[in-house]
C-alpha cells in the first residue's frame, strides 16, 4: 500500500519486518539496511521486482520509487555508474505516467507527452472543425495538450509548402483585387481570427476560437487548424492532442 500511495518510509519499515513477501522484503532490506544500500543496486532491485509484478498501481509505485532513487543519485555519479543510471532511467521512464501537476507545459518534450495519462485525440489538417465529443459542464476545465513535435503541412497557392507544429507560423500572401475599374494589391495575413497560420485552435463557439491550452466550461469542445481555405491547394498530416481534466486550475 505504501508503494501505491508513495509513502515509502512507512512501506519500507513494514517490509523489513514482513514475512510473507520475500522479494519485496529483500529489496527493502537492501535499501533500508543496516547498512543502507548503494542507490544503483537498490533501484535495480525495485526495477527487477516491478518487472515480475502485474501491471497496476503497485508496479508503477515501484518504478516511480526507482526513478526517485536514480535521480537523487545521478549528481554524485560518474563514468560507468552514471551510464548505468541513465540507461535504467531510459528503460523505466516510458512506463511511468507523468503527474500533470508536476509538468512544465512550456518545455514539454515528445517523450514527456507520451507519458501524460490522458486520452488521445488525433486532429487532421484536412478537417476545419473536429468535434472532440467532450461536453464540459459549468465549473469543469480541461487542458488541451498537442504533441510538441508532430507536424502537418499546407500547400499555399501551389508554390508555398508550409510545414509547422501546433504553434503555427507567420505567413502572408499577396492578393489582387479587381472591382472592374481599379486593380489593388494587398497583403493578406493567413490564419483564422488573428492566430498564426497552421496553429491548433479550440472553441465552444466557432466565432470565438482560442489557441489550445486551458479551457473552462460550459460547452462542447471543438478543434481545428488555423487555416485560410481560400488560398490553400491541399493539406496533409495529423497532430495528436491529449485532453487533461483539471481540478481547480
Amino acid at each position: 500500500l505504501g508503494a501505491v500511495a508513495g509513502r515509502w518510509p512507512e512501506a519500507l519499515t513494514v517490509l523489513v519486518q514482513a514475512t510473507g513477501d520475500a522479494p519485496a522484503q529483500a529489496a527493502a532490506l537492501l535499501e533500508y539496511g543496516p547498512p543502507p544500500g548503494a542507490p544503483l543496486p537498490v533501484a535495480q532491485a525495485w526495477i527487477d521486482l516491478a518487472r515480475k509484478s502485474p501491471a497496476g498501481a503497485e508496479r508503477i509505485g515501484m518504478l516511480t520509487h526507482a526513478e526517485l532513487l536514480l535521480e537523487r543519485a545521478l549528481p554524485a555519479l560518474n563514468g560507468a555508474d552514471a551510464k548505468r543510471a541513465h540507461a535504467a532511467l531510459d528503460q523505466i521512464l516510458p512506463q511511468i505516467p507523468l503527474d500533470p501537476a508536476r509538468i512544465n507545459w512550456t518545455t514539454l518534450t515528445a517523450a514527456e507527452w507520451e507519458r501524460i495519462p490522458a486520452p488521445i485525440y488525433p486532429l487532421t489538417a484536412r478537417v476545419d472543425r473536429s468535434d472532440s465529443g467532450l461536453v464540459l459542464e459549468p465549473g469543469e476545465s480541461v487542458r488541451v495538450v498537442p504533441h510538441p513535435t508532430e507536424t502537418w503541412s499546407f500547400l499555399v497557392e501551389v508554390k508555398d509548402h508550409v510545414v509547422c507544429t501546433w504553434k503555427g507560423v507567420e505567413r502572408s500572401v499577396s492578393l489582387e483585387l479587381n472591382d472592374g475599374n481599379t486593380i489593388t494589391h494587398i497583403t493578406h495575413r493567413l490564419g483564422s481570427q488573428g492566430y498564426l497560420y497552421g496553429s491548433v485552435l479550440m472553441w465552444f463557439d466557432v466565432n470565438q476560437k482560442k489557441q489550445v491550452g486551458v479551457i473552462n466550461g460550459p460547452g462542447r469542445l471543438w478543434f481545428g487548424p488555423s487555416t485560410d481555405r481560400t488560398v490553400e491547394g491541399s493539406t496533409n498530416g495529423t497532430i495528436r492532442l491529449k485532453i487533461v481534466r483539471l481540478d481547480g486550475e
